[in-house]
């Protein structure tokens, strides 16, 4: 096993847009457009991407800079390039009346052997006659370990609330577990895919999930990473508390031979896939109180195998990440038999979303069940394939979603018709933690408290 550990540094941004006056003894002074720069989420050995700052001479004299520095010099994490020329230091940088200069930055954090947070600090002076102006240049950053091109031969545990980086195939071979503790980290490279062969032991709570997501916090979109690809050799996969994020298939679990291959997923969210966020075949799924949300295809089951949904709430708008053109649910029984039949059974869901139909039933085996129990669904074609007993077809009135303003909250509101609607099965908790306690559980994984009004 060839294992390459550094330190990746990672820095949360914000962009401040105020604007500076850089003299007062010109008419209207020089003026840059930011005040300040914090970067956006990035990792060592790779650089940012680039922040550029607009340098404004609003007066009607020249301006002669004697000298534009960045305080680090060559030694600096930061890198700066002036009006077309890359460097630590400029002089005799001339800005003409009613012009303006273009200055770029970019950050490349070196590593350490820092094991918390710690902010990295910098500054650019500009400086004119006996006047000068810093621009403030700063980000708080965390370690990362990295697996890059790995094959992970024993089994290996990610630590508590340690961030890690994924480059290349990340492999866990046959026979070998992959546990994730809680409140884990892992930011993965585009077109890195997470192979396992053994077994994968996910273990997040509510209060620190585990995260699965792409590498670039400052450009978010569909298919930014491979996803799982969980083996299919007689298997027990677990899955509590997690978020997955931004991936192509967020998790395909697909087996030839009908088996006991196990998949339990509790409490988590896997959004924005670009494909599916489950790919399944003839497999064993526990689905229970997770958001399965915004992704082309929210769950595809094929084959044979038992398929439960318990507490699920799945439902896709088209959105600039995902453009939702099929069910968000699609059922194909090709290939299932009276040793391998097809049973899914969706119970105290919502199955919703802007298509008609969010979820098909490809029916070709008479050995298939398929049951929707204390749900809401929308589906128009099909019903007569699929047992439907308690349930509705009404809008499930989510807490709020605006598509302009990329605000998908799917907790309920409080006049939504799932409320109470729920068949009690025991007095578990919602994906948030939130205990069921009335014995009348609200349908899908967010339980309604008036509180939240």
């Amino acid at each position: 096993m060839k294992i390459t550990s550094y330190l990746i540094i990672i820095v949360f941004v914000a962009l401040a847009c105020n604007k500076t006056d850089l003299t007062s003894g010109l008419s209207g002074g020089v003026k840059f457009s930011v005040d300040s720069l914090k970067f956006d989420t990035l990792l060592a050995g790779l650089p940012s991407s680039v922040h550029t700052v607009k340098v404004f001479n609003t007066s009607n004299e020249d301006v002669v800079f004697d000298k534009v520095e960045l305080g680090g010099g060559t030694l600096s994490n930061f890198s700066i390039n002036l009006h077309g020329r890359s460097g630590s230091s400029f002089s005799n940088i001339q800005l003409p009346a009613k012009d303006s200069i273009y200055l770029f930055v970019t950050v490349t954090p070196a590593n350490t052997s820092a094991d918390h947070l710690f902010l990295i600090r910098d500054s650019i002076t500009f400086s004119h006659k006996n006047l000068t102006q810093k621009l403030q240049l700063e980000a708080y950053a965390e370690p990362v370990t990295v697996y890059k091109n790995v094959t992970i031969q024993n089994d290996l545990t990610l630590e508590a609330g340690k961030s890690y980086f994924i480059q290349g195939i990340f492999t866990v071979a046959e026979n070998v577990k992959l546990n994730i503790s809680e409140g884990v980290k892992i930011y993965v490279y585009p077109n890195s895919p997470i192979e396992i062969k053994g077994i994968l032991n996910v273990n997040g709570n509510a209060e620190k999930p585990v995260l699965f997501t792409t590498y670039r916090k400052d450009y978010l979109t569909s298919g930014s990473w491979e996803g799982i690809r969980l083996s299919a050799n007689n298997q027990l996969h677990t899955i509590k508390y997690t978020r997955i994020e931004y991936a192509k298939n967020a998790i395909i679990l697909e087996s030839t031979q009908p088996g006991n291959t196990q998949l339990t997923i509790e409490g988590s969210a896997i959004r924005f896939s670009l494909s599916a966020a489950l790919r399944l075949k003839n497999i064993n799924l526990s689905l229970n109180n997770s958001e399965i949300t915004n992704n082309n295809i929210n769950i595809s089951m094929e084959g044979g195998g038992e398929y439960n949904l318990k507490q699920v709430t799945a439902a896709t708008y088209s959105t600039m990440h995902t453009l939702h053109q099929v069910a968000g649910i699609s059922i194909n029984d090709t290939g299932a038999s009276e040793t391998n039949p097809m049973k899914v059974d969706i119970l105290n869901s919502i199955i919703w979303g802007d298509l008609s139909d969010e979820l098909r039933f490809l029916k070709g085996s008479n050995h298939s069940i398929v049951n929707i129990r204390y749900s809401i669904y929308k589906m128009t074609l099909q019903k007569d394939d699929i047992n439907i007993s308690e349930s509705q077809t009404t809008d499930p009135l989510f807490a709020e979603i605006d598509i302009s303003k990329k605000i998908f909250n799917f907790k309920l509101s409080s006049g939504s018709p799932a409320i109470d609607k729920g068949l009690f099965v025991s007095s578990d908790k919602d994906i948030t933690g939130a205990l069921r306690t009335d014995g009348k559980p609200d349908l899908g994984c967010y339980e309604f408290f008036y509180t939240e009004q």
